[in-house]
């Protein structure tokens, strides 16, 4: 059972500018134990591609989180960093389950890469907020004109 008060006292201690709220079900019994994030994919053709092409010419900066589902040496993450920016969160990176994390499926990327610095970058351990980690970054926009 997520505890959303936890939750909600984690969102407010953190003071984030966004927040990045997602769940659909993987192999559960309300949802006939489909992993959907998984079928989903299969039928429109793996949404990395979908993303890729959107923003393909985009020079505004965009952040993109979210539970990907998809392993760091998967073929969807390997598409979306030629395109995107994905930070690695250090020694402590696996974010699924919160109890007992043994997976890194949940990412922050961005893109352009030269319009952000990551201050910050970390997965945190609530293990009762939700059954996946929280990711935390904090990026700092920069000017084009002061790039160095």
């Amino acid at each position: 059972m997520i505890d959303f008060e936890r939750a909600a006292r984690v969102i407010r201690e953190l003071e984030p500018d966004i927040v990045a709220l997602q769940e659909i079900d993987s192999a559960v019994e309300r949802s006939s134990r489909v992993d959907q994030a998984t079928r989903l994919g299969e039928l429109t053709n793996a949404q990395a591609s979908g993303l890729v092409d959107i923003y393909r010419d985009e020079t505004t900066p965009v952040i993109l989180a979210g539970d990907f589902n998809p392993l760091p040496d998967s073929d969807v993450l390997a598409l979306l960093k030629q395109h995107w920016h994905v930070p690695a969160k250090g020694e402590d990176r696996l974010t699924y389950p919160s109890d007992v994390p043994e997976r890194e499926i949940d990412y922050i990327m961005y893109r352009p890469a030269d319009r952000f610095e990551v201050v910050e970058h970390k997965v945190l351990h609530e293990p009762l907020v939700s059954d996946h980690r929280p990711v935390l970054i904090e990026l700092r926009i920069l000017n084009p004109a002061n790039r160095n």
